[in-house]
């Protein structure tokens, strides 16, 4: 019996042991476990909303208004852990979160420099570094001092909010300009009285339209134009100008003799549709050719759409291009899809991606993990 209550304590005993052992492991394995640059910069911009919800007074009270928070402040004032400790190994670097106000909403956005270690690089810089301009074939070209992908492209895809859009190239101030290429939601031009037809044909007044309002509720839709989104763009003015059917000037020159300025968003104007085209015989909008090797032809889900450019000889039409990527005047009153265009500023991040469009650049880190 002695025996027996002996075997019983010691094989506790042991079991203990053996827990104790692994507990203590795990705590090892845990408490070593370093993290990636990518994951600092993560912790940083956690870092900086708990220093700035302790310290409100800080904050940017009006809207677009920017103030940034020190990596070195942030470990200073223990918000976060000095970097070799979270790294584990001594590197130098330096860094800051960019805190914007956007309507009264805040976004957060890190920059770390830890010299050859880790640098964060914009997404027009990686764009750059990874599509050398070219003067032939599919690519990045050099049109007006704007970089403009020309072609069949197949690596100009970018996730933002789970929502895809591809990149129409990078203008003078490094803005990278997007178009949606997801799921399209519909609108008229416009369905307006218009007197000169004497029925509801509409108006090709951009400004005044249906289209320019349904813009606008894309743009309210917090879904897919997020505050940390929004943050990152840049306004612009939209070219509003119109254009004869047989016109042959693509510099933009016509269609930005009449802009609406400080947008955050617009829509295709017909040179920048027939300046992605490669093939030679796309001169003016009447050329069906201008649906070949152009990768704005071959959208998604594709329906017509709204160009924003009117007829410049009606005040009723307005070019639309056609589900086989021709471009074409259709009257005010005709649905078509609405495919936005935005501009991302500097401050927009590569997070990843190769730019295909089963792996699109991403810009926030979530969007890495979305199917």
């Amino acid at each position: 019996m002695f025996k027996d209550k002996k075997k019983i304590i010691l094989l506790s005993l042991s079991i203990l042991v053996v827990i104790i052992i692994v507990i203590v492991v795990i705590s090892l394995l845990f408490s070593n476990k370093k993290i990636t640059f990518e994951e600092l910069e993560s912790r940083m911009k956690t870092a900086a909303q708990v220093y700035y919800d302790t310290n409100k007074k800080f904050l940017p009270t009006m809207d677009g208004d920017v103030v940034e928070v020190t990596l070195n402040k942030l470990i200073k004032e223990e918000y976060l852990d000095p970097i070799e400790d979270l790294i584990g190994k001594e590197v130098k670097c330096q860094g800051e979160v960019v805190v914007k106000n956007v309507d009264g909403k805040y976004s957060y956005i890190p920059f770390l420099d830890c010299g050859k270690d880790y640098t964060t690089i914009e997404l027009y810089n990686k764009l750059l570094e990874d599509n050398p301009t070219v003067t032939e074939n599919k690519g990045l070209y050099v049109i007006n001092n704007d970089y403009v992908f020309r072609g069949e492209v197949e690596n100009n895809y970018i996730r933002i909010n789970g929502y895809l859009w591809r990149i129409i190239g990078i203008d003078s101030n490094s803005n990278v300009k997007l178009i949606y290429a997801d799921e399209p939601t519909s609108s008229v031009y416009d369905d307006r009285y218009n007197s000169e037809r004497e029925s509801n044909y509409g108006k090709n007044d951009y400004k005044i339209s249906r289209l320019y309002e349904s813009l606008n509720e894309f743009m309210s839709n917090e879904e897919i134009i997020t505050p940390d989104f929004k943050a990152l763009l840049s306004k612009i003015n939209a070219c509003i100008g119109g254009r004869d059917i047989n016109n042959e000037d693509n510099t933009m020159a016509g269609e930005c003799a009449t802009t609406l300025p400080d947008q955050y968003a617009t829509f295709i104007t017909l040179s920048e549709y027939i300046n992605a085209s490669l093939d030679t015989a796309c001169k003016t909008p009447s050329n069906y050719e201008c649906q070949n090797y152009n990768y704005l032809s071959t959208f998604e889900n594709i329906g017509s759409w709204w160009s924003i450019t009117p007829d410049i000889n009606t005040s009723y039409n307005a070019y639309q291009i056609s589900s086989y990527g021709t471009m074409k005047l259709s009257s005010c009153f005709n649905l078509a899809d609405v495919r936005p265009i935005v501009y991302l500023s500097t401050d927009a991040i590569y997070r990843g991606g190769t730019g295909t469009i089963e792996d699109p650049y991403v810009i926030f880190s979530e969007d890495k993990n979305v199917e």
